[in-house]
Formats: structure tokens, C-alpha cells, sequence
């Protein structure tokens, strides 16, 4: 998280596993130090979180 998105994890919102497809999957929201937050998920039990950062959606 630091090296891609710059930012220093604080703590897990929210952590879940669950099996798909006969594979882990993980999924996790997170807050950075200066306050931002993102959504990682993750596929298996080597690969790397891919983030995304939480934006506010509007309909």
C-alpha cells in the first residue's frame, strides 16, 4: 500500500474472507494515516491487494 498509493495504512475498517470459485478471496477497507480510504481486494493466498481508493458516489 505505501509503495503504490503513497500512503501509510492505519487500521482495517473491515476485513473479510471468503472462498470463490474454489479460490480465498479478500476484501478489506482501509484507512490511511492522513485519512483517506480504500477498498483492496485480493485473489488467492499469494497474490497482492489491488486498492482503489473510496470515492463518493452520487446516482
Amino acid at each position: 500500500m505505501e509503495r503504490d498509493k503513497q500512503g501509510e495504512v492505519a487500521y482495517f475498517i473491515r476485513f473479510e474472507e471468503r472462498e470463490l470459485g474454489g479460490s480465498k478471496t479478500y476484501f478489506a477497507r482501509l484507512q490511511c494515516v492522513d485519512g483517506r480510504q480504500f477498498d483492496a481486494t485480493r485473489i488467492g493466498e499469494d497474490a497482492e491487494f489491488r486498492a482503489s481508493l473510496c470515492e463518493i458516489q452520487t446516482c
